[in-house]
């Protein structure tokens, strides 16, 4: 057939894209909603399937395309098979299912997420005005609501309540301290607060001063968390029950004399066992998650409850306490109480799951029901796991020789890791899946296990282990037929690395299981003394400058720019230099000096030494010189006197 442009990659791409939408919205038109996940799973197991025969150029055609949207939408509104409610199980639970600490992670990128916008503006602020600090005030108020979870941030009450605590730890006046702060250490100091704060409306709430809006994490775990536990533990139980029970049907359905009669329900019975193990599966995986859950919560409370303890301590004694005993314990109370918060989310996410693994198996239990099966059982008579397990723990029931020459057997006591040893098929028999079209029956690994290039697989019994051991392609291609024909088989068995891109993965690789660590034993001879002058290294340098010397050569700086980068730690960090000019102290030279001299005043009076008898009138004489010249004469004039002024 002559190269065409509908067989390149991105045709091809755009046919699955359309088949898949038009699946969609042929099960809508028939109310029923269903995913983008599960409506690719459904038809790539179609296309799988070797039955369907849509193989070839013929898989383009509008007539073959038209037929696989057919088959899928009939198979997905299939209410009768446990077939497809399977695949819808398994669709379900690897889309919502989490292991608890991706769960944690998640939640908490959830509040952070929440408070990331407020968060922001806290770290932007330039606040100076008054107006602009009560702004930025009340953002640090929101902030520590949205990450606590404790409370509505537009409950009057509840910010009452929090701004009291706050202006405890943080006064309004002293928002400004934030400021100054890089944005990482502002952000320290905010999950800082946060905690405290938390910690004191969590004590106010115990001695009844407070915690309003705040729901009792230890009221609602003290009461859910054994009712979720024993939930659980019921739900594997009753699983387990109509799984052996189905399980005994089809060995007896599975006899010689009943199989052809009954081929029909053998095959109902196949799909059903296949349901129920891998609901067996998920129910188990939850069922230890909530163990794991109620070990943690029951560690935080019991730390929550002695900080509290401690809490009630320090203030009885004491009428003033230092902030910088009672803060670490107001931390340490509400880090106890948002672990007890998110295993209660976790909890109710778990719970969740279990009534929805719960609503796949309804329907064809029914045919299936205790009265219906008395004709062919006797139901205090079915074999459990358990029971199996005990039916091959005799010597004689262990694997042994002889075998065929491909395999090897590992024994528990050959093998130190024996017990992390992860067997194909998740530990289901091989031999039981090949020769019973699928039928799963547990293997039991005590008995020994079997290695098959590079691979290990586990059996139910010695027999079914030996017979495996003389032709193990062929059980193994058998088994690989089977999943294409039932392609709910890969996910349950793990078998992802063979049908890549075919299911959710559900389990791990066989990339990652454990490689046994046989036993044996083992000597080693070594020299003494062995010479080591060949291993002398003449170049080797003890002193600490010399090796700093060569580094600096190594390196080379002097022929190496230096460059600078901002980063968000040195925002807002950068030294500043300012030059200025300091005062210096001035003269003026002028040409000549001047100076202005004042007379000294002189005044003379005549005539004081005449006798009696010839005595002169006294004349006073003013002798200081004047500076106008014209007016020394008129000085000189003398002034006479009057004895009286004498």
């Amino acid at each position: 057939m002559a190269e065409q442009p509908g067989y390149g990659e991105g045709y091809i791409k755009q046919i699955i894209k359309t088949v898949l939408t038009n699946v969609q919205k042929e099960c809508h038109a028939r109310g029923e909603s269903v995913s983008d996940t599960l409506v690719a799973f459904v038809v790539k197991a179609l296309l799988l399937n070797p039955q369907n025969k849509f193989e070839g150029d013929e898989l383009v055609s509008e007539p073959s395309l038209n037929a696989v949207v057919k088959r899928a939408v009939d198979w997905i509104m299939d209410k009768e098979g446990a077939a497809m409610d399977t695949i819808k199980m398994q669709v379900y639970f690897d889309t919502n299912y989490v292991s608890r600490k991706t769960f944690f992670k998640e939640h908490r990128g959830v509040l952070k997420q929440s408070a990331a916008g407020v968060l922001r503006e806290i770290l932007d602020s330039r606040a100076r005005t008054v107006v602009e600090m009560d702004a930025l005030y009340r953002k640090v108020l929101t902030y520590i609501l949205l990450k606590s979870s404790l409370g509505s941030s537009t409950d009057m009450v509840v910010l009452r309540e929090t701004t009291a605590a706050l202006q405890s730890v943080l006064p309004q006046s002293e928002v400004g301290t934030l400021l100054p702060l890089s944005r990482e250490q502002k952000q320290n100091q905010l999950n800082e607060l946060t905690l405290v704060v938390t910690g004191i409306r969590l004590f106010n709430k115990t001695v009844g001063k407070g915690g309003v809006g705040i729901v009792d994490v230890t009221e609602v775990l003290a009461d859910g968390l054994p009712a979720a536990t024993d939930r659980a533990a019921a739900d594997v139980e009753e699983i387990e029950y109509d799984c052996f029970k189905i399980t005994a049907l089809a060995e007896h359905i599975a006899k010689p004399s009943n199989i052809e009669a009954r081929r029909e329900e053998y095959e109902r019975c196949i799909e059903a066992i296949a349901n129920l193990r891998q609901r067996l599966a998920f129910a188990r995986l939850i069922s230890d998650a909530i163990e794991e859950s109620s070990t943690q919560v029951y560690k935080n409370l019991g730390q929550y409850r002695q900080k509290l303890q401690e809490m009630q301590t320090v203030v009885k004694s004491s009428r003033s306490v230092a902030t910088a005993e009672v803060y670490p314990k107001f931390r340490d109370l509400a880090l106890a109480w948002g672990g007890m918060q998110e295993e209660m989310v976790f909890l109710g996410v778990l719970e969740g799951m279990a009534a929805g693994l719960s609503e796949y198996c309804k329907v064809f239990l029914e045919d299936f029901a205790d009265d219906k099966l008395e004709a062919d059982l006797d139901l205090s008579a079915v074999k459990t796991d358990a029971m199996r397990a005990d039916e091959n723990s005799a010597d004689e029931a262990k694997i042994s020789g002889p075998l065929g020459e491909q395999v090897r057997l590992f024994e528990p006591k050959q093998v130190i890791n024996f017990s992390a040893m992860q067997t194909e098929f998740k530990g289901f028999c091989a031999y039981s899946l090949a020769v019973g079209q699928g039928l799963l029956i547990p293997g039991d690994p005590n008995i020994g296990i079997l290695s098959f290039n590079g691979l290990y697989y586990s059996f139910s019994s010695k027999e079914a282990a030996t017979d495996f051991s003389y032709a193990p392609y062929k059980f193994i291609s058998t088994i690989t037929e089977l999943c294409r024909e039932r392609a709910y088989l890969i996910p349950l068995l793990s078998l992802h690395s063979k049908f890549s891109g075919m299911a959710p993965k559900l389990g791990p690789s066989s990339a990652t299981l454990s490689k046994p660590v046989t036993r044996c034993d083992a000597g080693i001879q070594t020299d003494v003394h062995a010479p080591t002058m060949g291993g002398i290294d003449r170049s080797y340098e003890w002193n600490e400058w010399i090796l700093r010397s060569q580094a600096i050569k190594l390196a080379n700086i002097r022929q190496k720019v230096t460059h600078s980068t901002q980063t968000t730690l040195s925002y807002h960090r950068r030294d500043a230099d300012t030059q200025v000019y300091l005062p210096k102290e001035q003269t003026t030279q002028t040409r000549r000096q001047k100076n202005t001299d004042v007379p000294k005043p002189a005044v003379y009076v005549a005539g004081l030494r005449g006798s009696e008898q010839n005595m002169a009138q006294p004349a006073k004489y003013d002798l200081t010189p004047s500076i106008h010249i014209d007016k020394i004469t008129e000085d000189l004039e003398p002034k006479y006197l009057n004895p009286d002024d004498l």
